[in-house]
């Protein structure tokens, strides 16, 4: 034969059966009797045109045999019972058979056979009940189909583990969700060759592959998919079996047979007769492995071959006479023949059968020292194995039993017995060593006395002993090796011992050294040892004291006891507190042991009383010491206040003394408090002193906190702390105001011009300081105008406050000589003496700055109205503009754009000259996005004295809007108080309260100012001004912060509450009429504190913080 009859064998409903792969027919072998039955594959008609290799494998319902195709287009069905034939070839959408094989055999899940794809390209799916296919093919992700892709599948559990062939993936198939799963961590070594394995077996937890080309048989865990490697080096395994716990198959084309242990993953080797070589595939039918040959040599004919289990005999165990048997069951055995003989390798004769539930049996009757040879052979239903191997027992004499033993010295306790194993033997002090002479009772056995040779019947030793218990072994051992101990405890007596009472300075009735017997338990003394002023405490095994002796004591050794002696109680009084303490303090008193009796009245105290009296424990007591008056306070606990367990009284405390300091040091400050200091001046700090009453001179100790800017202006505090040893504390504060110069104003133009002979009089100058308030009446003023004479004269007004910071200002006067003309004599004089431009009650600069000599100005503004001021230097001469006089100033109306005013100065004789004004007025940008609204161009205004100041951003902010304007030399003067006046005009001009020139009622209307009365007048009529009781409005008076918080509320026209406080740490010195007014403000934002949060209602303002202020109310305009 030298082709392949079967593609597949297997077993199932009782019969082998052998699916064709090049022969006509499906064989079916009963494994009981060997009978063959053949199914013709083509006996409906079908006839390919090869009829060779059509189908790879088969699949059995329990009804039919279902052929799956290798290169045949159908799926077979054969009707076991009937031999009928169907064939199926309705496959899936989108199958491709590929090149054969189509399929590598397949599965059945108990509902639907599943087809393993070899070179097709899907898994098929066929329904038994109505022949219908489907196909799966989405295969996992990074798997790769390719020609013989698998070998064949297991199926457990809903399951389906599809073997690689060239697959280089294990694949898993859920029958129930359909879903497939690959596996590829293969075990460390593995190869993946070509045509890996050839199928699998399941052995209920693991799937086996069984190699083909592959140099490993792979164990896969069906839970887990962890796969396990067992290196395999020889040529390709054919179908394999499993019998439960082995591994069959053969070798393709060898006479070699593979058993794989499942439980040890052992693998093992086995050489057939020639008569078996070829290839064979393998079956299990349940007690039988069937090795069904494919292929066999031509010159042999194919044979079943069936693989019977024998039994292995394990080694044989003697013992007390009786030869136990055991064996290796095998599967399948029903019982088990036992077979005894005299003579090696031969039959024997059968002495006994067990059931096949047994593995084990005892031959009780076997003589001594006679080898017997025993086998066991397995029964099955209609035949039985061959003998197992062959085991060898010989019964040997077990007698482990004495005769009799005797001893040189003592008697054994109890009386020996063979079957005693234990003795004690008693002997005296001076017997340091023993004889034994054992006898056996069976001469065969051996004897060892601990240990050594010993013979029966001769003494043996001498065995020295020791003091106390010696144990000694006497052991027997049989011919057959079993053993038997005795063992005999010889008890050596000790000497007597001695006791000695150590009374460390006692005494005591009973003798103070004793001797007594090994062992002996003795009483303590009685009665107790006594030492005067002492207590007895116990007997102790150390000098030290550290272990009690307790009785009754055993004496097994020479002992000495040391008495110990408590000495009667003692307390100790300590405190926690210092010295000197200025308090009441806690005292402990701690007793030597503890102690009854003691109370708070048994504590001794002077100058002071105790509290608070505590029991911690019956040795530890606190209580509370409060002193009365400053000086030493004494503690002390008197003796036989307190009484411990034994009715001993305490002895008196040593005294416990603490120093009472109620009283707190005094602290003085040296120099000025409040200290007033320059700005930007060095600070040097003047001290204090401080003086105790009991540790005298503290000023050393004092401490000073509180930093002091010398650098900006504020009011500033030192805190000045000194603490005493008892822990007295004293402190005090200096106030530190840090100030600027004072402010000196003129009042009146700086420089003025009169005639020769005409009158002067000094307009004045008026002073104020931050801090020290109005100084005017301190401003001294040197120079003197002589009007009798034509000349410039310099009036010089300085002014000093108290810490020696000075002002000045500088008047200039001309005296300017008379000229006389004859009455015929007209003036040609054309020259302008001043020229002003107003817009909302504030100066708009002119470019360049005007002289009499310059003739051509412009300026720039928003407002749509101004008003021009210009005054002839000849009081003859006429300005006009458009015929229009300008005697108290014109208002013109602007149009967008550049404006050109032409200003006529027509002399006393008739002679004109034109100043040229051009005016440009502005328009806010209007906004590029409705969103975002683009701010109007601020003008850039310099000033040359605000550089580096902290409100110059917003003095210059304010001076592009108009809100301010500088002095005719470019100057702010930023620290410069502001008067009523002319804070008036500021708000005005931020409030825009128009240009009508009302009537003012003031007492001093006629000391306000032109440039002002205007913006008095507009801002009286808003109801932001009232004026004084006495009904003046003080225009030249420096206005407070109280007065201008008032203004500028009632500007916004705030609601306010008089009787609310405000956060200022000088809230009480706000006046009533202003307190609602300045806290609304503050919310507001618009005004904050001073220096140390101090508002200072009644300083005045600066110009800069008028400025400040005014744009912050600007915002909520």
């Amino acid at each position: 034969m030298s082709f392949s009859l079967f593609s597949e064998v297997f077993y199932a409903d009782g019969f082998v059966w052998m699916i064709p792969q090049e022969t006509n027919q499906v064989v079916r072998m009963n494994p009981e009797t060997g009978e063959m039955r053949g199914y013709d594959i083509w006996a409906d008609g079908y006839s390919p045109s090869v009829r060779y290799g059509q189908f790879s494998g088969g699949v059995y319902d329990g009804e039919n045999l279902w052929l799956i195709p290798a290169i045949a287009d159908n799926v077979l069905k054969i009707n076991t019972r009937t031999g009928s034939l169907t064939r199926f070839r309705n496959w899936p959408d989108d199958f491709n058979r590929g090149n054969a094989p189509f399929f590598k055999g397949g599965v059945y899940d108990g509902r639907y056979i599943w087809m393993v794809p070899s070179s097709a390209n899907q898994i098929v799916r066929l329904d038994p009940l109505d022949g219908s296919m489907q196909g799966y093919s989405d295969w996992p992700e990074g798997f790769q189909l390719e020609p013989y892709a698998f070998s064949g599948a297991v199926y457990h559990e809903g399951s389906i583990w599809f073997i690689p062939s060239r697959a280089n993936q294990v694949i898993k198939m859920d029958t129930e969700t359909e879903e497939l799963t690959g596996y590829h961590d293969w075990p460390s070594g593995y190869v993946n060759r070509s045509y890996a394995f050839n199928g699998g077996v399941f052995d209920g937890e693991n799937i086996w592959m069984i190699p083909y080309g592959a140099n490993q048989v792979v164990k896969m865990n069906a839970e887990t998919g962890i796969m396990t490697g067992y290196d395999w080096s020889l040529s390709h395994m054919n179908q394999a079996a499993f019998d439960g716990q082995n591994i069959w198959s053969r070798l393709a084309g060898s006479n070699e047979m593979i058993k794989i242990d499942t439980a040890t993953s052992e693998i093992e080797v086995f050489q057939v007769s020639n008569e078996y070589s070829g290839s064979y595939l393998s079956t299990f039918d349940g007690l039988n492995v069937w090795m069904i040959a494919t292929y066999k040599p031509s010159s042999q004919p194919p044979d079943a071959v069936r693989i019977s289990s024998v039994p292995i005999m394990n080694p044989a165990i003697v013992e007390e006479g009786q030869v136990k048997l055991s064996w290796q069951p095998v599967n399948g055995a029903v019982e088990y023949t036992i077979s005894q003989s005299l003579t090696p390798s031969s039959s024997g004769t059968a002495i006994a059968t067990v059931t096949g539930a047994e593995h084990v049996y005892t031959v009780t009757n076997q003589p001594e020292e006679v080898p017997y040879y025993y086998t066991v052979r397995a029964i099955f239903a209609g035949r039985e194995s061959r003998p197992s191997n062959e085991v060898e027992a010989i019964v040997l004499s077990d007698n482990v039993n004495l005769s009799g033993l005797t001893l040189s010295a003592g008697e054994l306790s109890p009386t020996f017995s063979e079957d005693t194993t234990s003795y004690t033997v008693n002997v005296s002090n001076e017997t340091s060593s023993i004889v034994l002479t054992p006898t056996v009772m069976d001469a065969r056995s051996e004897i060892t006395i601990n240990g050594e040779p010993a013979t029966s019947g001769s003494p043996f030793g001498p065995v020295a002993l020791e003091l106390g218990s010696n144990s000694i072994e006497v052991e027997v051992i049989a011919q057959s090796g079993a053993a038997k101990k005795y063992m005999v405890d010889v008890i050596r007596q000790f000497p007597d011992q001695r006791v000695e009472f150590h009374l460390n300075g006692g005494t005591m009735e009973q003798a103070s050294v004793i001797d007594v017997p090994y062992g002996s338990r003795i009483s303590e003394p009685a009665p107790l040892p006594q030492l005067a002023g002492y207590v007895f405490a116990g007997w102790y095994t150390d000098e030290s004291w550290l272990q009690q002796a307790e009785f009754p004591l055993t004496v097994e050794q020479d002992i000495a006891l040391y008495a110990k002696w408590d000495p009667l109680p003692t307390v100790l009084l300590n405190s926690t507190a210092g010295d000197p303490l200025n308090g009441p303090f806690t005292v402990t008193a701690s007793f030597s042991k503890a102690v009854t009796g003691f109370t708070l009245d048994d504590v001794l105290v002077s100058n002071g009383t105790g509290s608070n009296f505590n029991v911690v424990s019956e040795m530890t007591y606190t209580f509370v010491v409060t002193p009365s008056t400053d000086g030493q306070v004494t503690v002390e606990i008197p003796a036989g206040v307190a009484q411990d367990a034994a009715g001993n009284e305490n002895v008196a405390s040593e005294p416990l003394v603490r120093t009472y300091d109620g009283t707190a040091p005094v602290i003085a400050l040296n120099g000025a408090d409040p200290l007033v200091i320059a700005v930007n001046a060095d600070y040097e700090e003047p001290g204090a002193t401080a003086q105790d009453a009991l540790d005298g001179d503290v000023t050393a100790a004092i401490s000073i906190t509180g930093n002091i800017d010398t650098a900006t202006v504020g009011s500033y505090e030192r805190h000045y702390v000194v603490t005493d040893r008892a822990g007295n504390q004293a402190e005090t504060r200096r106030t530190v105001h840090v100030i600027d110069p004072p402010l000196l104003n003129l009042e009146g133009p700086a420089e003025i011009s009169i005639k020769q002979g005409s009158t002067f009089r000094d307009p004045g100058a008026a002073a104020t300081d931050a801090y020290y308030g109005d100084l005017s009446d301190q401003i001294m003023v040197s120079g003197t105008v002589d009007t009798g004479r034509a000349g410039v004269y310099t009036l010089r007004y300085t002014v000093a406050n108290p810490i020696g910071q000075t002002a000045e200002a500088i008047r200039k006067v001309t005296v300017t000589r008379a000229v006389f003309y004859p009455s015929n004599f007209l003036s040609d004089n054309t020259r302008l003496k001043t020229l002003e431009v107003h817009a909302g009650g504030q100066r708009v600069s002119l470019t360049p700055s005007f002289t009499p000599d310059q003739f051509t100005y412009m300026a720039e503004t928003e407002a749509k109205q101004v008003e021009v001021q210009a005054s002839a230097e000849h009081a003859a001469a006429q300005v006009t503009w458009q015929d229009q006089p300008l005697n108290d100033g014109i208002r013109v109306e602007l149009r967008e754009g550049e404006n050109i005013l032409d200003l006529i100065v027509q002399a006393q004789d008739g002679t004109r000259k034109t100043y040229t004004l051009k005016i440009n007025r502005t328009i806010p940008a209007k906004p590029i996005d409705p969103e975002a609204p683009v701010e109007p161009k601020t003008p850039i205004v310099e000033f040359t004295d605000i550089a580096g100041h902290w409100a110059e951003k917003d003095i210059r902010l304010a001076a592009g809007k108009g809100i301010v304007s500088g002095y005719p030399a470019g100057a702010f003067k930023p620290n410069n108080a502001v008067t009523r006046a002319e804070f008036t005009v500021m708000l005005a001009g931020v409030l825009n309260l128009g240009d009508k020139i009302l009537t003012l009622t003031f007492t001093d209307e006629d000391q306000i100012a032109e440039w002002s009365r205007a913006a008095v007048a507009q801002t009286v009529q808003a109801g932001i001004i009232i004026g004084y009781e006495d009904g003046s409005f003080r225009p030249s008076s420096k206005i407070t912060r109280a007065e201008m918080a008032v203004m500028i509320a009632r500007a916004l026209k705030l609601q306010f509450d008089p009787g609310v406080s405000t956060p200022f740490i000088d809230d009480e010195a706000i006046p009533g009429w202003s307190v609602g007014a300045v806290e609304a403000i503050r919310q507001l934002g618009i005004v904050g504190g001073r220096g140390g949060n101090r508002f200072e209602p009644g300083e005045t303002a600066t110009r800069a913080e008028a400025t400040v202020m005014l744009l912050r109310m600007l915002e909520h305009n």
